[in-house]
């Protein structure tokens, strides 16, 4: 069938290389062209030159081609924040390194022994209010 009249969803899925699940939701995104014909069926409109195989496509173990523009560019994100994460938690390392090391400093610092407080003066009991009326103990 022509490019002008459409593909079928399932024409259109193989020369793009990807899954006609994939293409459908391009569809309900309108990301790609398409018009629902009288039998009810989806014809996809695409560009006359059929796409070329580049970097973006890539088969899946079922041989399966796929498009990775979008995988790609989430690998980037996720290894960019993993470098932040990582150059953070190295410096927080060497932070707690450095507070442990100023924290010996000071244990050194401090007497052996700590010299033994005065005990301190005990209050005489309390008495309740019923043993202060009838003279008890």
């Amino acid at each position: 069938m022509s490019t002008s009249a459409g593909l079928s969803v399932a024409e259109a899925a193989l020369r793009l290389g990807i899954s006609k699940d994939a293409l459908r939701r391009r569809i309900d995104r309108k990301s790609i062209k398409a018009t629902k014909v009288a039998d009810g069926t989806w014809r996809v409109h695409l560009a006359t030159d059929p796409p070329t195989p580049d970097a973006t496509t890539t088969h899946t173990p079922d041989d399966k081609p796929r498009d990775t523009t979008p995988t790609t560019a989430l690998l980037i994100e996720k290894d960019a924040r993993i470098a932040l994460l990582t150059d953070q938690l190295t410096t927080k390392d060497r932070q707690i390194h450095e507070l442990h090391v100023m924290l010996q400093a000071v244990q050194r610092q401090l007497p052996a022994t700590v010299p033994e407080a005065t005990a301190p003066q005990r209050k005489p009991p309390v008495r309740s209010w019923l043993a202060r009326l009838f003279g008890g103990e």
